[in-house]
């Protein structure tokens, strides 16, 4: 009878497949494929930590920096799975895990490029509908005093008794005299906004907690802020510095750039949106305004913006993109340096007759402390073609830095003298 450990010294005229060899070689040097138990669990924790991954860090970047991560988690997973096999002699099952990157990645993606779920199939359309912030209940909410009345609405600050912190919430009453198509719209529609609105996470902006529609009411839970907002600085008495004028600005654009490259537009900047809080810092809030406003359909265009801020693709009811915002950004920035605003008339007609067709004053007429390379700046910004002006936040803000160092300099040489 041969014997296994026989195998290795096979008489000359013993014939064996070639195969058969191979395997008896491996048995003997225990060079064999082995699944323990415990890799069972470790394929479950590493398909949790993909799904943690996928549910709350992928939608948080942008296009290039969710394809970037999730092929660098397959790449290391691949490599990983291989050399346990080859080196240990482990296997472990590589496909579902992948596949649940894969999907997440299909998923997301076309949420971050704002492609219309009637373009997906129905069951991505259910999938990128449900959202982590959306609630349907304000139940975990104990609203404590009234905080102001807007164009839109109401905002209250309230207690989040499941988190244990203040809120800021803002609700806005759909108007139910529409038909119930359109009803139904606004709402899909405002849930796609403030979905949007909540993946932004910034320094310079609001953050959003939750969102959601109860009896027809739209709401937004906020971060409650202690601040104020820049409208008290718009007065001759009360200008501010012009350094700090340009580091307010500089962090708006910041937070723009860091929106746009979301593919969120805010569409309505103005000052009540501007929030200063201590040590100088910016929160941009209310982003999704523009698109959203338009959709409501129980207001006026004239009630549902600032009329000086308008740039002139929104008067004109042109489509809208972020160069948009920098024209409002551009009236924001004369208005702190001049205290006026840079459109003017004596009827909501004329005014944006003006906005679209004339050149506001030369700021250094009304602000003689202006510098010129500030002015210039302003002439950019204001441009009544969006190509003619910044191209991004990010440009215009570089802008605002240069300037800001060149004053700084000049300020120190001065001292130095």
């Amino acid at each position: 009878m041969l014997h296994l450990s026989d195998y290795h010294q096979l008489p000359d005229n013993f014939s064996l497949p070639e195969y058969h060899a191979t395997v008896i070689e491996n048995l003997l040097s225990n060079a064999t494929i082995n699944r323990p138990e415990w890799i069972h669990y470790s394929e479950l924790a590493i398909m949790f930590l993909f799904g943690f991954f996928i549910a709350f860090i992928l939608p948080r970047n942008g296009m290039i920096g969710g394809i970037f991560f999730t092929a660098t988690f397959i790449s290391v997973w691949t490599m990983g799975c291989l050399f346990l096999l080859s080196v240990e002699h482990l296997w472990i099952k590589w496909i579902y895990p992948s596949m649940e990157l894969m999907l997440g990645l299909i998923i997301i993606i076309p949420r971050q490029l704002f492609v219309t779920e009637k373009s997906l199939p129905p069951m991505l359309q259910t999938m990128i509908q449900r959202h982590p912030y959306v609630h349907k209940s304000l139940d975990q909410y104990e609203v404590a005093e009234e905080l102001g009345r807007g164009m839109l609405g109401v905002v209250y600050r309230a207690n989040d008794l499941e988190h244990k912190r203040w809120v800021a919430i803002k609700t806005i009453q759909l108007n139910t005299g529409r038909a119930s198509e359109q009803l139904e719209n606004a709402k899909q529609l405002f849930i796609k906004e403030s979905q949007a609105a909540s993946f932004l996470r910034h320094t310079n902006i609001v953050e959003v907690y939750d969102v959601g529609i109860e009896n027809d009411v739209c709401y937004v839970v906020m971060e409650y802020l202690e601040a104020n907002v820049l409208d008290t600085h718009f007065t001759k008495k009360t200008l501010l510095p012009l350094r700090k004028v340009l580091n307010y600005m500089i962090q708006i654009c910041n937070a723009l750039s860091f929106a746009h490259q979301k593919w969120v537009i805010h569409g309505g900047i103005k000052p009540s949106n501007i929030f200063l809080l201590r040590k100088d810092i910016i929160k941009v809030s209310d982003f999704g305004i523009d698109t959203f406003a338009k959709a409501i359909g129980n207001h006026t265009g004239e009630l549902l913006f600032t009329p000086g801020y308008m740039s002139p693709e929104q008067v004109e009811g042109r489509k809208t993109d972020g160069r948009s915002d920098l024209f409002s950004l551009g009236v924001l920035l004369y208005h702190l340096v001049t205290a006026e605003l840079p459109f003017n008339g004596t009827s909501l007609s004329e005014l944006m007759y003006n906005i679209s067709h004339k050149d506001p004053v030369s700021p250094k007429e009304i602000n003689s402390k202006v510098p010129t390379a500030l002015e210039l700046i302003l002439i950019k910004a204001l441009a009544k073609e969006p190509n003619d002006r910044f191209q991004s936040a990010e440009s215009f803000g570089r802008h605002l830095r240069v300037l800001d160092q060149k004053i700084e300099i000049a300020v120190n040489k001065k001292k130095r003298l």
